[in-house]
């Protein structure tokens, strides 16, 4: 099988107190095809230097400083893009985020070897991520994105990729590599839309938690504000239409959340 090359972005601002559980869980991944990009903010010098210290012991770590021309997280995770090599399958990670067990990215590059000896190589491989409270280890709800004709469609009825959950594939990055920085807490929101513009788009699925999102993070703390970053999307994309997404967006969640607590 081809050995596909990953490249994993992290923004990171103040974050070292929290980063060790993704790096290590990074650093005990039996695939080692993969480089690791900070993209740092203005810290302060405790983390500049624990950042230092973590790529001068790892030979496929790195870290840069944002751009000032670059704004807020999304605008570090287009920095991230231009780091990018042409034949590099990109995830992007928050601080708080990490992935479950060490199998997770020999997993992912399995399926998608798998899937190009098929000749159905994706352009998006998603799978599912998992909220946990970093603190207590709590599990939170689970988040999917299920295939409903094409992309397009799927986005229509509500459902999103978790970012941190998809991996994108070089033709993908191709067609948009950018982010909107004017829409600063759902701007993947945006960018999935867009992507979905794109014809001859293919996606796949792959039916495991892949990644445990932080609970608590900026976007979780501007409930409003991010409603209506939310709203604004869809109107862009879907106009008189924007309520059906919107509301099987939420109807989705409440089902999610219900049968996680339904569980516990």
């Amino acid at each position: 099988m081809n050995s596909k090359p990953i490249l994993i972005i992290v923004p990171t601002l103040n974050s070292y107190k929290i980063l060790n559980k993704l790096v290590n869980s990074i650093k005990s991944q039996t695939y080692k095809n993969l480089r690791v990009i900070f993209i740092d903010g203005p810290s302060n010098d405790i983390h500049k230097s624990y950042l230092r210290e973590i790529c001068s012991s790892e030979r496929n770590f790195f870290w840069y400083t944002q751009s000032k021309h670059k704004k807020f997280i999304f605008g570090a995770m287009n920095q991230g893009f231009e780091y990018a090599k042409n034949d590099e399958w990109i995830m992007f990670l928050g601080s708080d985020d990490l992935l479950p067990s060490n199998q997770i990215l020999e997993i992912i590059i399995n399926k998608i070897s798998n899937l190009e000896m098929k000749n159905q190589l994706p352009d998006l491989l998603i799978g599912e991520a998992r909220y946990i409270n970093t603190e207590t280890n709590k599990f939170g709800r689970i988040s999917k994105f299920f295939k409903v004709l094409n992309f397009r469609t799927s986005l229509f009825l509500g459902l999103t990729p978790p970012h941190q959950a998809t991996i994108f594939g070089p033709k993908a990055i191709n067609f948009l590599n950018k982010f909107s920085e004017k829409i600063t807490l759902t701007a993947d929101l945006d960018y999935f839309l867009k992507l979905s513009l794109k014809k001859d788009l293919k996606f796949e699925l792959i039916n495991k938690q892949i990644i445990f999102l932080g609970e608590g993070g900026v976007s979780g703390r501007n409930t409003i504000k991010r409603t209506k970053q939310v709203l604004f999307c869809y109107f862009k994309a879907f106009k008189i239409f924007l309520f059906v997404p919107f509301i099987f967006r939420y109807l989705f969640r409440v089902f999610y959340f219900l049968k996680n607590t339904l569980r516990n």
